[in-house]
């Protein structure tokens, strides 16, 4: 029995076949819709996914291979499996070039077209594992490995696009930087690893406080960085005050070695801005408020006019 439910579209018009395979399927595990009509059939693939397509080849109005065009242009990721009482040379070769996985001729053992089936599935299950490994290649080549924060290179290039887009459409773009306050004291006091623990709690906090439409990176050491999409100084003033708080709120332990409580100062600037000309001047200017919030005694915000 398979764990996981896959799912296979079954179209043929002998009804007798048609049972027969639905008990074959269903008692083996998989997740089984069948039809007798190709035009249903193709409206079945309309409506969901399916990994694998069985299909007779020679059917009344929508036949086999229009089938098969349908799935190599609409479900490139799709298997089909022909089954067929017409089993020329040519008619092989033709379904083959039409996309076919595999091709069986009628009359045939029940077991055999199992077998074929257990054989789609175990190129399918390859194909998902290569999806898996690459989106996970993706993921690494973009986020911080610590925090799992996107990196620099990736936020520079959210940054451009975004700002490409507000000066377009003239919308409200907001950066917010932000670093612990005393870290170094923390490194030295509670050790490095320790410190690693509180950059990935702040991490988590800033994941959860923003929308999936923003964007938050690890902008280097213990200092982040916050690109807010139509988002107004007022807001991201809120925002950013809400992390504050969080942050001195969340218990982060340690005791004898102090730590138990810490902050963090954030600076804010928003486009538009006559002072931003360019990408990067968004960046410095909220870096210079991230300044002044230091300067003035940390643990606050503090927004570029």
């Amino acid at each position: 029995m398979h764990e996981r439910r896959d799912n296979i579209l079954l179209i043929d018009d002998e009804v007798k076949l048609l049972d027969k395979m639905k008990v074959l399927l269903t008692e083996s595990g998989y997740d089984l819709v069948a039809t007798r009509r190709g035009d249903e059939g193709i409206k079945l693939l309309e409506q969901r996914s399916f990994d694998l397509v069985i299909t007779d080849l020679v059917m009344p109005g929508v036949n086999g291979r229009e089938i098969m065009s349908y799935v190599k242009n609409n479900c490139p990721e799709t298997l089909v499996i022909v089954i067929t009482a017409y089993a020329s040379i040519e008619a092989v070769i033709q379904a083959l070039r039409d996309g076919a996985y595999d091709f069986i001729t009628k009359p045939f053992q029940l077991q055999i077209v199992k077998a074929a089936i257990d054989r789609a599935f175990e190129r399918i299950d390859l194909q998902r594992q290569l999806v898996n490994a690459t989106h996970k290649l993706q993921l690494l080549a973009i986020t911080d490995e610590l925090t799992s924060l996107y990196n620099v290179r990736y936020f520079n290039e959210r940054l451009a696009i975004e700002f490409e887009r507000a000066t377009r459409y003239k919308q409200s773009l907001s950066c917010i930087m932000m670093d612990v306050d005393f870290f170094k004291k923390i490194n030295d006091k509670c050790g490095h690893l320790q410190g690693d623990v509180v950059l990935k709690k702040i991490a988590d906090i800033v994941s959860d406080s923003i929308r999936s439409s923003d964007s938050a990176a690890r902008y280097g050491g213990d200092e982040f960085v916050l690109l807010l999409p139509q988002t107004d100084e007022e807001k991201g003033h809120l925002l950013a005050e809400r992390i504050k708080h969080s942050v001195s709120e969340y218990d982060f332990s340690v005791v004898n070695g102090e730590l138990t409580k810490i902050t963090v100062s954030l600076g804010i600037c928003t486009f538009p801005n006559h002072e931003i000309r360019q990408e990067r001047d968004l960046i410095k200017l909220a870096d210079d408020a991230l300044c002044i919030a230091k300067q003035e005694g940390r643990n606050r915000v503090e927004v570029m006019q």
